[in-house]
């Protein structure tokens, strides 16, 4: 069966309802900026970051003054201590940061969200309870205690596929240019490498009126 044609009238239809619909201001801004070389910390991972399932972006989105970070990260070849509070990351490789934050990219926190597309898996003492901590130190690494830092995110339970965790207090800010961290939100028996798994972070900001 063919495809059926809009007209031309159609068309112009469909796209006056559409402006309807979308009531943006003159300022209203559309911004997408994915993670590249060239971009500064706040749109990059660290280098602790990077598995052997190769994957962990870093999104921007931007409209007006809302303002969405996405971190897609697969948890394939990071490393868990067993330990709450710990760094998850690549054992001996520093970074293990998901961005450095910035209030003027990131906006001001008001929730975080977690989905998992992929049940985390491991050969053993798997890990499925994280937490997310933002810390000063660019050099953090797998196993350094991040405890100490801003927590954002406690899960306070095991994440299933499919399921999404959120967080819709997020009472203490990040510090201006500290690095949010993936951490152990519980002890699992034993340190283990993941061998599948991935996540997907949502952290929802807002511009400051006046700016």
């Amino acid at each position: 069966m063919g495809g059926r044609r809009l007209s031309s009238g159609r068309i112009e239809n469909l796209l006056e309802n559409m402006k309807r619909e979308l009531k943006f201001k003159p300022s209203t801004k559309l911004n997408w900026e994915a993670q590249d070389a060239s971009n500064s910390g706040e749109y990059t991972h660290g280098a602790g970051m990077v598995g052997t399932g190769g994957s962990c972006e870093v999104f921007v989105h931007e409209v007006g003054k809302d303002i969405t970070t996405t971190v897609e990260i697969d948890l394939t070849g990071l490393k868990k201590k067993s330990d709450v509070g710990d760094a998850i990351g690549v054992d001996g490789t520093d970074g293990s940061y998901l961005f450095q934050y910035k209030a003027a990219t990131h906006g001001i926190l008001y929730r975080i969200e977690v989905i998992c597309i992929e049940l985390p898996t491991a050969a053993s003492n798997v890990l499925l309870d994280f937490d997310i901590i933002s810390q000063s130190a660019a050099d953090v690494a797998y196993d350094d205690d991040v405890s100490g830092g801003t927590a954002l995110f406690a899960m306070a339970g095991n994440i299933a596929k499919g399921s999404i965790l959120s967080d819709e207090a997020i009472g203490t800010q990040p510090t201006e240019s500290h690095y949010v961290c993936l951490a152990d939100g519980a002890t699992s028996t034993a340190a283990d490498v993941f061998t599948g798994g991935k996540l997907v972070i949502k952290f929802y900001g807002r511009h400051d009126i006046n700016t």
